[in-house]
């Protein structure tokens, strides 16, 4: 016996959609990074105190 074999046909994102998941990863990226200096720079005295 045979099997069937399927073929997938992938299509391309279309420009649009590209464009917004691509901002929303660079904005999602920038907000982790901005949180980070905050954490590190702006917070690390007031954090450290709560740790002793």
């Amino acid at each position: 016996m045979k099997k069937n074999k399927k073929t997938v046909h992938l299509v391309p994102l279309k420009a649009r959609r590209f464009k917004v998941t691509y901002i929303f990863c660079l904005l999602l990226i920038f907000g982790l990074f901005g949180r980070l200096v905050n954490l590190q720079v702006f917070s690390a005295s007031e954090l450290q105190k709560k740790r002793n």
